[in-house]
């Protein structure tokens, strides 16, 4: 029986050993002991960048509503079949795969606070970036040019690190790769760690199915490269699968993945009307209203598909199938959204590792007497961007550059979450339902429990139908006090920056309605159905407020030959050094301002926002000269417009105007 068991565990690690690390591969020429330790210190920058993104103000829009779970499953309210939160949704089934993590993010808020779940973030993202290493590591060794393709990971993966049940998947799916690189190399492999790792992650996020696909994409890749079938690697992930069960719902909860995916398709109302799954990173649809994008993140994951290419071509030559089909098999996740940039990230790490070994190996033969310096360069240049991009995020201007809501910090993104609404909102009603923008539901759902909202984040829970007739409610005023009177509504939440500007117009004439407060992120209407017709409209108190703004005393960047000294390069020199602020409450509220006909307070804010920040955001000059423009103010909308220019010189809007004006 031992002489069996002895056979069978050789045999095994003879079918496993079908590569070695770019190291123990003959003609490897050993690295010098000041490489290594470089490589060391390059491999730790990198990861103590990933943690900065991570340490960022708690700002998504979708944090609200899992720490709301969270809590009521902790307070013994048990896994909810129906939504017991918002009044729109109530009675909506509810299959909550993402019970775990809200449990463990609403623990962690209870015992340290907001700074809770952003270390529980922050854990994740080193875990995500930690495993995929050690698995790159595995395929090439200390490749030279490692800490470069982690940085470059990183920056590609770090617009998606938010306190979200994404990141336990994300960190999952590292650490699950890993162990079944390692098995391929070793052949080592206990039978019952991935089915654990499966059932810890079917509660906690519905995205485990992208790891049973990794199992089948290492059972055919390594049939392809063996010629003989790994039959324990595929009773493991039946194994893995038969775990998905072992939740709160069920057979519902394990099947529950594949309904989602055909919520997402594309001609899905989901998939046309929210950003983050309509959002190609080779198609972004950038318009002059929305110009902004993360694009550093963006062009780097291009980068990193670009090197795919001749990646490939290495692969094949020494047929790494398995490779092969883990990029084919996720590559097309992120062409389809970009959401999904990191699990293409974390698959194809280790096999743009692997390549870049086997190029140091055989560098043409022009550069083969700078092997030494070239083992060094890139860890070298790996910690000195690490260095360069840390300050840039702790003082935010990585965030501002692409006008992006996102902070560093322990504590809630004012910028981002109606913070200071949701305080009005306690403090003036305190009871009564919330008709709500779908972006402030989440954060409302848990900062004012007591007052239910209509809906939130969570779109598998609202089905298309309620999601289109919201939609419908949000299109003309007489619709939405329609939907405000069958609910029974008398609170509206909307975001300042997307409200429709007819809208605005419409609610502010109307004796139903008053505007009650108003800030950067959300206004708060109140309803009163009982008017009269011929009633006066209300006296807004928020915009009795802004009426009283001045303009700021001349010169004003940008004005009448007036410098504009934190644009441009001051920007990013500022950057290094102090704190970059976007002033977003009077950019908000002078659009809000414009909107409502309020042409003066208009002016004063956008004029504030532009003396405040030195001139540094073209935007506040294009919103500027659209109110003088539409005044007659020529002259002065043209020296707005031409500030525009200075930064985007094709700006479509400010060249056919200031080209009309010139004739």
């Amino acid at each position: 029986m031992k002489t069996q068991k002895s056979r069978a565990a050789a045999s095994r690690e003879a079918l496993f050993q079908t590569a070695k690390p770019a190291e123990e591969t003959a003609g490897a020429p050993p690295r010098s002991p000041l490489a290594a330790w470089l490589w060391r210190i390059a491999a730790f920058s990198v990861l103590a960048a990933a943690v900065l993104f991570a340490a960022r103000q708690m700002g998504d829009n979708d944090t609200g509503f899992h720490l709301r779970a969270g809590d009521y499953i902790l307070n013994g309210g048990g896994w909810p079949r129906t939504d017991p939160f918002s009044f729109g949704m109530s009675d909506h089934a509810y299959t909550d795969t993402s019970w775990g993590f809200q449990v463990l993010a609403a623990a962690l808020y209870r015992l340290a606070g907001v700074a809770g779940p952003i270390a529980l973030t922050a854990v994740l993202a080193v875990a995500m970036f930690g495993f995929a290493l050690l698995a790159a590591r595995l395929r090439a060794g200390n490749a030279a040019w490692g800490p470069l393709l982690l940085l470059a990971s990183v920056v590609a993966v770090e617009i998606r690190l938010e306190i979200r049940p994404e990141m336990l998947s994300y960190a999952l799916f590292s650490a699950e790769l890993f162990l079944l690189h390692r098995y391929r190399q070793t052949g080592r492999l206990k039978w019952w760690v991935l089915p654990a790792i499966h059932l810890l992650w079917a509660n906690c996020h519905a995205l485990y199915p992208v790891g049973l696909a990794a199992q089948g994409a290492f059972f055919l890749g390594g049939w392809l490269e063996t010629r003989r079938p790994d039959w324990r690697l595929a009773k493991i992930a039946a194994g893995s699968f038969a775990m998905g069960v072992i939740n709160p719902y069920g057979f519902k909860g394990l099947f529950f993945p594949i309904e989602l995916l055909t919520r997402f398709s594309s001609g899905n109302i989901f998939a046309r009307e929210i950003a983050e799954l309509e959002a190609n990173p080779f198609k972004l649809n950038l318009t002059d209203r929305f110009p902004f994008y993360p694009m550093a993140s963006v062009w780097t994951f291009r980068l990193l598909v670009l090197l795919m290419i001749p990646a490939a071509w290495t692969l094949i030559r020494k047929r790494q199938w398995t490779h092969m089909l883990l990029a084919l098999l996720y590559l097309p996740l992120a062409f389809r959204m970009i959401r999904n940039i990191p699990l293409v990230v974390i698959a194809i790490l280790p096999m743009l590792f692997l390549a870049s070994a086997d190029w140091m190996e055989n560098p043409p033969r022009q550069l083969a007497g700078w092997r030494a310096r070239l083992d060094m360069a890139p860890s070298i240049l790996a910690i000195a961007l690490a260095l360069a991009i840390a300050p840039l995020i702790i003082n935010d201007a990585w965030y501002v550059v692409d006008r992006r809501g996102e902070r560093f910090g322990l504590s809630e993104n004012r910028n981002k979450l109606p913070v200071d609404a949701a305080r009005f909102l306690r403090e003036r009603h305190g009871q009564g339902r919330i008709f709500n923008h779908i972006n402030h539901g989440g954060y409302l759902m848990w900062a004012v429990p007591e007052m239910p909202h209509l809906i939130d984040g969570r779109l598998e829970l609202a089905g298309e139908r309620f999601f289109e007739e919201y939609l419908t409610c949000l299109s003309r005023l007489d619709l939405l006090e329609g939907c405000m009177r069958r609910h029974g509504t008398r609170v509206f939440v909307h975001s300042t920056l997307l409200i429709h500007p007819l809208m605005v117009k419409e609610l502010l004439a109307s004796p139903r309605w008053r505007l009650d407060y108003a800030d950067h992120a959300a206004l708060v209407f109140s309803f009163h159905p009982d008017a009269a017709a011929g009633a006066p409209p209300h006296a807004h108190e928020p915009l009795l407020r802004l009426r009283q703004v001045e303009k700021p005393p001349r010169p004003w960047p940008g004005f009448d030959g007036s410098p504009r000294p934190r644009a441009g390069l001051n920007f990013w020199l500022q950057a290094w050094t102090e704190q970059v602020r976007f002033p977003n409450g009077d950019y908000a509220l002078g659009l809000f301002c414009m909107y409502a006909g309020e042409s003066a307070a208009a002016e004063a804010l956008n004029l504030r926002a532009i003396v405040s920040s030195g001139g540094a955001f073209y935007e506040v000059y294009n919103n500027l000269g659209a109110l003088w423009w539409r005044q007659g103010r020529l002259r002065e909308a043209a020296q707005a417009y031409q500030a525009v220019l200075q930064d985007v010189p094709d700006h479509k809007i400010a060249l056919q105007r200031v080209q009309g004006m010139g004739k």
